[in-house]
């Protein structure tokens, strides 16, 4: 029968072995961690929360996201969570349930339009409108076999020129003009195929930038039937670095001011900047390793991106 084991000295990370081969020293509690979240090792082995960080929610949460209003949405397990401010607690956040049944860990795409929410992981779909979850789609079923079909589950979502634009697995669908979001058309709502599974789809003023395992292409135009395609950089963007949004919250990335919408993304060269017309400069020249995905946000200190295997 073993006894406890005293934890009392950390002495850092050490990422060259698994987590199972982390060794302890009983006699002095020393040990190693395979990562350290939030938190600061001091020169004697004590372990401190980082000043401003406070746990407000337990949980496996993935895929955070806001579109800066009065709530953040994210995965957690099989259910999408809303959190939301605490009113009985400045410093403390609620999280409440909105949808359930999902696969668990797939990671989650949002996109905030006309007030309301729109998700998809690759395998569900969903709306969420005055803090609920309902059905993205159902509206085909008023139409004649063939006509429509209800939006596919995509892993990427964006907005342009009144339509959501779906990314899932090497073809981006589109959804009917006029706000006619629950419907695409079988025939003819999605644009060509081109570069394999789509990284990265973002939208600027005059188009889409989107990001393949080959390449990142402009579609320029505001009608997607009329797109004209353009080759703008011929490394493929690193999943999950893209980030978009108005020039002045990029501003810091860039260094510089930026007129209109713009996005930056990695690739294994650096980084990268679109902007309208898909004009694209490679803002930081880094080698970077490949990745399966990553996480990216912007501050007023920059931009900050997280690659994972």
């Amino acid at each position: 029968m073993s006894g406890a084991l005293r934890l009392a000295v950390c002495r850092g990370i050490d990422a060259t072995r698994p987590a199972s081969r982390l060794g302890v020293d009983p006699k002095t509690g020393e040990y190693h961690v395979p990562m350290a979240v939030n938190v600061d090792v001091g020169p004697s082995g004590e372990v401190s929360r980082r000043p401003g960080f406070r746990r407000v929610a337990a949980g496996d949460f993935h895929s955070l996201w806001s579109d800066g209003r009065e709530a953040a949405y994210a995965g957690c397990g099989d259910s999408l969570v809303r959190i939301v401010p605490d009113v009985h607690d400045p410093a403390g956040v609620v999280v409440e349930t909105v949808a359930s049944g999902l696969t668990p860990g797939a990671p989650v795409c949002f996109l905030g339009v006309a007030g309301r929410v729109y998700f998809a992981n690759g395998f569900e779909t969903g709306v969420i409108a005055h803090g609920r979850a309902g059905p993205w789609g159902g509206a085909a079923a008023m139409f004649r076999p063939g006509d429509f079909v209800d939006p596919p589950a995509g892993h990427l979502l964006e907005y342009h020129a009144g339509r959501i634009f779906i990314a899932s697995g090497e073809t981006v669908f589109f959804t009917q003009g006029a706000g006619a979001f629950h419907l695409v058309d079988p025939a003819g709502g999605f644009l060509p195929v081109r570069g394999g599974r789509v990284r990265l789809l973002a939208a600027v003023d005059d188009g889409l930038f989107v990001g393949t395992d080959q390449e990142v292409f402009f579609a320029a135009g505001r009608d997607p039937r009329e797109f004209a395609y353009r080759r703008v950089m011929d490394r493929p963007p690193l999943p999950g670095t893209g980030l978009c949004g108005p020039g002045p919250d990029l501003e810091a990335v860039a260094g510089g001011p930026i007129a209109g919408r713009a996005v930056v993304w990695a690739d294994r060269r650096g980084v990268c900047l679109g902007l309208a017309g898909g004009q694209v400069e490679r803002l930081v020249r880094l080698p970077l390793p490949d990745a399966g995905h990553g996480a990216a946000l912007a501050t007023e200190a920059g931009w900050l991106f997280v690659l994972s295997p």
